[in-house]
């Protein structure tokens, strides 16, 4: 208690050196607190099922889905699964149609089995779940999600019993689930049951129109028994597909069955941007360490005589050592309790301003596990900046430093400490510039990518046909709008998952293609959609009302399509065939025209060949895209009233600006680069102040020579460019080491780059640049102010 009372006098004794290693700290303890938080919800929290553990997903070794007779064989099974359920795994096959003419959105449905909730280990929060007599009958019965639950029904007690159309069929609701629970998606929003499914009821047939693989549409929960393994239950689910495959050659086209624990999908992008991000923080936080070090060992040099006179009197170093670690404890803990108020709020602000697509990103908080965190990393920031100088002050001669009082001097070991420290935070400084440059370059040139379409003045829409026949009613009406210049339609606006490989069977004249699963893209357009997205037109002409039903099958392709298949040579009125086995496409299709090659698959993709099929030869398109000449925002309110015109029963999905639909690609770039770069600047301006303190506390040592230097002749410009050389010379030696590290850290953002090396010179020289201006620029101050020193004043000091 002692040591206690003297530190809290000690530190309200000097409010400047309190408050200036208070907020160094809490800049630093908090945002490694509030970005272990993101990490640990992202990658680590236990998902909030009962024993999350033992519960494992069954699926198809190479096509992602089984047989649903894999789960009639493991009904009643009494090895190492305890249970399991079934669920449709097609996500584009389980959107339905909620609301019907009254108020109609289209949500994100689950078709489970009934045993699936018990599984799970999640019951109702109100309600029940399904059971299996109504499972089996297929009786129409719902539960919502807690979303669900609010947003149409108000939250109400009274929902059990109610009705909820889902695709034109009326669905009695009996249950909602915990706001928690999301399986098997994230947005899922209403659980049926599979028997209400379209595709429970058909079999399997083996023809040239439906091959195996378009049953096996379905997955597996289960859960494991308690002391079983997921090697024991991948062994016995080996055994049963060997069954199954006795009793029909064809089950499973010997695919196998793979058994993985459940847990949720973070791409490798993802989770490569958060480990980036956490180190990022780490090493920011060791910059403040290195900052208070210093303050301390300033603090220390002002102590000496005081420490002197209690070494004289009889204190141990080990006395000393302590009393200056109380101080480094107390100081961190205080710190620590306003990093966590502070890690609170950047939490919430990193949760709002982050990518939606990150998984779980919104359960990240200030939970028990954090706070844990946040004690582990405070105990280990107090010995990072206590231990040394602690450990100098305990080395003190008695002798010397009451000869020498507390004032202006200071030992070659402290000095040399305190010149480690800065070159150490300049190097980790710039460890943390580099690849913050190297994102921002990647951001703007995935800003300057050339799309092939001119986003600007374009409105896109996503609709949801309630039933035929309503694409051209929808056209008419959209056309009529006040300031609307052209309208065209696509069947997927983007399609931003893998290109799919869907090469040709055959070229006119050449025979079928030799490698046939190459990537190519088929899509199917209809009115004015290369006019309204601004596609240039290279050769032969767009679709007409001439390309209809009865004419010959036209085709426009873009100009990787006619690189890749004529090559130098004009591909207008050359044929080709499709590769679709149901015969669709076995006609010649005939080009008519060659486009600039687009976008689609994202804006940091390149282009995929692609042809485009008009939409009276092939299927209706769903996407539409409105140029104006007027803002985009203009057109919002008027394309929404226009669709409510033409069918109250239609569902808007998407209604956007385009350039915001971009801006959302680019998500999750932008907030990796802008985080890192807001590190960035955080680990270079401590590391100036840094640089700044260390080089003022020198400034102030040595007041008697600079005095004498001037009482000598010495000019301003001297004394500045004597504090330049040694803080500069400091800042260049930190650059130098900073720039070997940083070697191995950029090798290691391969993925994360578009558009630049990690060795780009730009970058290099760029941030070379910043840290030495800030370093001169936090050097010259201290360095003019003692040039400014009135020389009989410093000769009078001590």
């Amino acid at each position: 208690m002692t040591d206690l009372r003297f530190c809290l006098r000690s530190l309200r004794s000097t409010p400047g050196f309190t408050a200036t290693a208070m907020l160094t700290l809490v800049l630093g303890m908090g945002a490694t607190t509030a970005m272990f938080s993101i990490v640990y919800a992202v990658l680590f929290r236990p998902l909030p099922y009962r024993d999350a553990g033992r519960l494992v997903n069954i699926m198809g070794e190479q096509q992602g889905g089984v047989s649903r007779r894999l789960y009639e064989a493991l009904q009643g099974s009494s090895g190492a699964l305890e249970q399991v359920a079934l669920y449709y795994r097609n996500t584009g096959w389980s959107r339905v149609i909620a609301g019907g003419r009254v108020d109609p959105e289209q949500v994100q449905a689950g078709f489970v089995s009934a045993e699936m909730f018990s599984v799970l280990g999640v019951a109702p929060v109100v309600g029940r779940g399904f059971d299996a007599a109504e499972v089996r009958r297929g009786e129409a019965v719902a539960v919502l999600s807690q979303g669900m639950w609010m947003r149409r029904f108000g939250g109400s007690a009274q929902v059990v019993g109610q009705s909820l159309e889902l695709d034109g069929r009326p669905f009695t609701i009996i249950g909602v689930m915990p706001g928690t629970f999301a399986f098997p998606g994230r947005d899922t929003e209403v659980w049926a049951p599979i028997s209400t499914h379209r595709a429970w009821m058909e079999r399997p047939s083996m023809d040239d129109v439906h091959t195996h693989g378009f049953y096996l549409r379905w997955n597996l929960v289960g859960r494991l028994r308690a002391g079983a393994t997921v090697a024991m239950a991948q062994q016995e689910l080996a055994v049963v597909d060997a069954r199954l495959m006795e009793q029909d050659r064809n089950w499973n086209m010997g695919l196998g069955v793979k058994v993985l624990p459940v847990s949720i999908e973070v791409g490798e992008r993802v989770r490569l941007s958060l480990w980036l991000l956490f180190a990022a923080v780490g090493l920011v936080l060791l910059i403040a360490c290195a900052n208070v070090a210093n303050l301390l060992l300033a603090r220390g040099v002002a102590r000496k005589k005081e420490i002197a006179v209690r070494l004289a009197l009889g204190a141990t170093e080990g006395r000393i050592v302590r009393q200056i670690l109380t101080e480094s404890v107390v100081l961190v803990s205080l710190a620590g309790c306003v990093a966590v108020l502070v890690a609170g709020w950047m939490i919430r602000l990193l949760v709002e301003w982050g990518p939606a697509d990150v998984p779980r990103l919104d359960e990240a908080r200030v939970d028990w596990v954090v706070l844990l965190f946040a004690v582990a990393a405070a105990m280990v920031t107090a010995l990072l900046f206590g231990a040394g100088p602690a450990w100098h002050a305990a080395r003190n001669d008695p002798q010397e430093g009451l000869r020498r009082g507390g004032g202006r001097n200071t030992s070659s070991g402290e000095t040399r400490t305190s010149g480690v420290l800065i070159v150490a935070e300049f190097a980790l400084a710039i460890v943390l510039a580099l690849p913050a440059g190297l994102l921002l370059r990647s951001l703007w040139m995935a800003h300057a990518v050339d799309l092939g379409y001119q986003p600007d003045r374009l409105v896109a829409l996503r609709v949801q046909y309630p039933r035929s026949g309503l694409q051209d009613r929808l056209e008419e009406r959209l056309r009529a709008i006040a300031g609307v210049e052209s309208v065209g339609g696509i069947r997927s606006l983007f399609e931003l998952e893998a290109p799919p490989r869907n090469s040709l069977r055959a070229v006119e004249g050449e025979g079928a293609e030799m490698e046939a699963n190459r990537p190519l893209t088929w899509t199917t357009v209809s009115g004015e959609y290369f006019r309204a997205m601004g596609i240039a037109v290279v050769a032969g002409r767009v679709f007409s009302d001439t390309d209809g039903k009865g004419a010959a099958l036209a085709a426009v392709i873009d100009e990787s399509m006619a690189r890749r298949y004529w090559p130098g040579r004009n591909p207008i009125g050359r044929r080709f065939k499709g590769q679709d086995r149901r015969g669709a496409n076995d006609d010649w299709i005939t080009v008519i025209g060659v486009v600039r090659d687009v976008r689609r698959q994202g804006v940091e993709r390149e282009p995929t060949p692609h042809v485009f099929l008009w939409h009276r030869q092939e299927e209706a398109t769903a996407d539409w895209v409105i140029r104006g000449s007027v803002a985009p925002e203009a057109l919002l309110r008027a394309v929404r009233e226009a669709v409510r015109e033409t069918e109250p029963g239609m569902v808007i999905r998407t209604l956007a600006p385009m350039e915001t639909l971009l801006a959302g690609q680019l998500a999750e770039r932008r907030f990796q680069t802008w985080l890192l770069t807001a590190f960035a600047a955080l680990a270079l301006g401590l590391a100036a102040v840094g640089i700044f303190g260390v080089m003022s506390h020198a400034v102030v040592r040595r007041t008697q020579e600079i005095g004498i230097r001037m009482a000598l002749g010495a000019d301003r410009r001297r004394v500045v460019g004597m504090i330049l050389r040694r803080g500069l010379g400091l800042a260049v030696a930190g650059l130098v080491i900073g720039f070997m590290l940083s070697l191995a850290v950029t090798r290691m953002l391969g993925s994360l780059l578009f558009g630049v090396s990690a060795t780009d010179p730009v970058t290099l020289v760029g941030a070379a640049l910043v840290l030495v201006l800030v370093a001169g620029v936090a050097t010259f101050v201290p360095g003019w102010r003692a040039a400014g020193l009135d020389p009989m004043m410093a000769l009078r000091r001590e």
